[in-house]
């Protein structure tokens, strides 16, 4: 009996050895279950926080685009227009210059051709009257 005695102590002692085990393990288990439930919320509140970045982000490169789009409209039309009016300007400047031309040769013309002396000092006297330089009496007494 002795040894039944003994051998029912031991497995006493087992029993609550395993007992102690099997707590210690539970609280390391629920331990680990908590660590995994904060590092889960942790996550969670990174991974929301990075979406709302990211929605922000995706909302200003849309208003920029808009902005960047109608940015482009506006400098096409003015471009367009600008080139327009550059092309009109160019048009009135080259008729003015035709115009100019024509009238140099018709002075000069009339300067050369059967014009009495009379003329002659009256254009001479029309451009000292009208201040015009050395230039334009070149065009017609040369």
């Amino acid at each position: 009996m002795k040894e039944i005695n003994k051998v029912k102590a031991e497995l006493q002692h087992e029993k609550k050895t395993t007992e102690a085990s099997i707590t210690s393990i539970k609280g390391e288990n629920d331990e680990l279950k908590a660590q995994k439930i904060k590092l889960k919320e942790e996550w969670a509140e990174i991974y929301l926080s990075m979406k709302a970045d990211i929605d922000g982000l995706k909302s200003d490169i849309k208003i920029l685009n808009n902005e960047n789009d109608k940015l482009l409209k506006l400098t096409d039309t003015s471009n367009s227009q600008s080139r327009k009016s550059e092309m009109e300007i160019m048009k009135k400047l080259n008729k003015r210059e035709l115009e100019c031309s024509a009238l140099w040769d018709t002075i000069r013309d009339i300067y050369k051709g059967h014009a009495i002396a009379s003329e002659k000092q009256s254009l001479e006297k029309l451009f000292a009257v009208r201040a015009l330089d050395m230039k334009a009496k070149r065009k017609v007494f040369k």
